[in-house]
């Protein structure tokens, strides 16, 4: 898909309208308020959580590379603040695999892993399924890896 918009929140109108869907529809695939989503594309609210962009990107078929491009990393405009969660340190920082920088998508996909190992450690009592949605989520992790290098 080619993106000819230059915010996050015009590209989900125009591709919300082109589907044909309401507002009230889109929320309810997203499970994102109508009203958040109208924030996003009246661009009153222009800084999204990636939770957020995952559900939309879904919903609304839009492929990461054009996600990429309307979020670029600017390491010369970027605030420096302090780093309060994993996922702050995941999706804003910058690492390197196979001596090229992380996109977004690896970065997701670490995440997710890392999601997963939480959920893992603080359980009571732990299972096979457990053990095996680790190692997927490993899985989907060399597989973007390799897809970025």
């Amino acid at each position: 898909m080619e993106n000819t918009q230059e915010s996050f929140g015009s590209l989900i109108k125009y591709l919300r309208k082109q589907k044909g869907m309401s507002l009230k529809e889109l929320s309810d695939i997203t499970n994102l308020s109508c009203s958040y989503i109208s924030r996003m594309e009246t661009e009153e609210r222009v800084n999204p959580t990636i939770y957020c962009i995952q559900k939309l990107m879904a919903a609304l078929n839009i492929d990461i590379s054009t996600i990429e491009n309307l979020f670029p990393f600017s390491p010369e405009e970027k605030i420096k603040k302090d780093i309060d969660t994993i996922e702050d340190l995941l999706l804003n920082e910058r690492y390197l695999f196979g001596q090229k920088e992380a996109s977004i998508s690896v970065k997701l996909s670490l995440r997710e892993l890392i999601k997963i190992l939480e959920e893992y450690v603080t359980k009571e009592a732990c299972d096979r399924e457990d053990e095996t949605n680790i190692l997927q989520q490993a899985d989907n992790l060399k597989k973007e890896i390799r897809k970025s290098i």
